[in-house]
């Protein structure tokens, strides 16, 4: 195995925290004979180097081959990632979805096609609580596959119902996929052009945005749908320079998902970077009230938050905190405040 992948499964073991080292340990235990015992060790290998040393690694696993070696890695990779899963499945909606999904797969290889359809009945209502289209167009299509092949007298009217359902997510998935695709084109033309330079520039881009949008009526948006247009929209203001505009659609991409809990609780790196342009709008329009508030906002919700954070949120969130309470100093000339907030900032930079 190249040493990348070695170093692949050496930055999952040392990403793991306390209690995800704890459960891995408890897992492996509940799975595993004897012949196993060498990917745990592995694990305890690993976890004790600060930096990956494979010569040392081999001398202290004893005898094994290379080949041993290598399975050991990709097998020590996928019983981490398990036990992480499992760990984490009850935290995000997505994972307890996927994983209704597969009992009624079970069930329904089983005979038991009621029961089937029940679980179905709960994951759809739970990806349409969390807005998870694609998860519930996938368990409509089951539910029609038991419902078609089977009788399980659920009434004459079901297959009308269940017709209507697909339609109408179908709908809103066409409009997610588009505007998904249109919010990253616009996000790369920033990317590969940067902003515009001229009326000439300015126009172009406009004409394509428009073109794009266009045939899709904004106010039959669900939610999700909703997000991706005003993200599109902050992209192409901020392309345009316009960042007065770009401000009042950071500002409505974040009152949206405040007004869906769920929604943040389930990508809540998105809330933050709704956060990150508002701040970054209001410096380049030098609205003092604007940032000092947000600012404000951001910090209490980092702070009551960051303890449920993954540690790519907590990164983020560091990320865009930090850079607010910098750019405020430069921007209300509290120069003075400077010393402490770049030692907190430097401080977070090692930790991360």
């Amino acid at each position: 195995m190249p040493i990348s992948k070695s170093l692949e499964v050496f930055n999952l073991v040392k990403s793991l925290s306390k209690a995800e080292k704890r459960n891995f340990r408890l897992y492996s235990k509940r799975i595993m004979d004897n012949t196993d015992l060498l990917f745990l060790k592995l694990f305890d290998f690993m976890d004790k180097q600060k930096v990956l040393n494979e010569e040392q690694l081999l001398v202290q696993m004893g005898k094994i081959t290379k080949t041993q070696y290598s399975n050991l890695k990709r097998h020590l990779y996928k019983q981490i990632i398990s036990s992480l899963r499992m760990l984490h499945k009850d935290k995000q909606p997505n994972f307890k979805v996927r994983e209704y999904l597969d009992f009624a797969y079970i069930l329904y290889g089983k005979g038991l096609y009621l029961q089937a359809l029940k679980i179905l009945r709960k994951a759809k209502l739970l990806a349409q609580k969390h807005h998870l289209t694609y998860l519930q167009l996938t368990l409509i299509e089951f539910e029609k596959r038991i419902e078609s092949r089977h009788i399980t007298r659920s009434g004459p009217d079901k297959a009308d119902l269940l017709i209507k359902e697909s339609l109408l997510i179908q709908k809103g998935a066409n409009h997610l996929v588009r505007l998904s695709n249109l919010r990253i084109r616009i996000h790369a033309k920033y990317l590969q052009h940067g902003t515009v330079h001229n009326k000439e520039e300015a126009e172009e881009i406009k004409k394509y945005y428009y073109d794009q949008i266009e045939p899709i009526d904004i106010d039959a948006l669900g939610l999700m749908e909703r997000i991706f247009f005003v993200q599109s929209r902050v992209w192409l203001n901020y392309i345009l320079l316009d960042f007065k505009a770009c401000l009042k659609r950071a500002k409505e991409w974040i009152n949206l998902l405040e007004k869906n809990p769920t929604m943040l609780q389930r990508d809540v790196d998105l809330y933050m970077r709704g956060y990150h342009y508002v701040l970054t709008s209001a410096i380049h329009i030098k609205d003092k009230k604007a940032h000092e508030k947000y600012l404000v906002k951001f910090e209490k919700f980092r702070k009551s938050s960051y303890k449920k954070f993954n540690a790519n949120s907590q990164i983020l969130s560091f990320l865009y905190v930090h850079t607010g309470r910098l750019d405020g100093i430069i921007l209300n000339g509290h120069f003075d405040r400077s010393e402490k907030v770049l030692t907190k900032s430097l401080n977070r930079i090692r930790k991360y």
